[in-house]
């Protein structure tokens, strides 16, 4: 069976089982991190806008699609999106443990986090 429920609702469930009131608070914790580390079962929206596979054309909302041959908006979206990567600012990403980054001699420069995304004009 693959029914898509909340991860909120299954925490609120298991609260109102006996066997959870009757466990030890860890035990409790422990179940409750356990449901909300589950995957989703929603996938990934990622819109044209960031997909690696559309370029942006000029004075348009439009841009093309390489993978489609299409000129679809940034807003839209399909099943076959691939996640750009973004140029990385490491003073910004701090999730990472940098192994592998420039600034320490590595090759990785970029990331798939928009919010570690190194300014423009940088």
């Amino acid at each position: 069976m693959d029914d898509t429920i909340s991860r909120q609702a299954a925490i609120d469930a298991l609260h109102t089982h006996l066997m959870y009131r009757m466990g030890t608070d860890s035990n409790k914790k422990r179940l409750d991190e356990w449901i909300n580390n589950l995957p989703s079962a929603q996938p990934e929206i990622i819109r044209c806008r960031d997909c690696d596979w559309w370029t942006k054309q000029p004075d348009s909302l439009q841009g093309r699609c390489a993978l489609s041959g299409t000129y679809p908006t940034g807003g839209f979206f399909c099943g076959n999106a691939k996640q750009r990567p973004y140029p990385c600012d490491p003073e910004k990403n701090q999730d990472c443990s940098k192994t592998g980054c420039y600034i320490n001699g590595g090759e990785c420069r970029h990331t798939l986090n928009k919010e570690y995304a190194r300014e423009e004009d940088e």
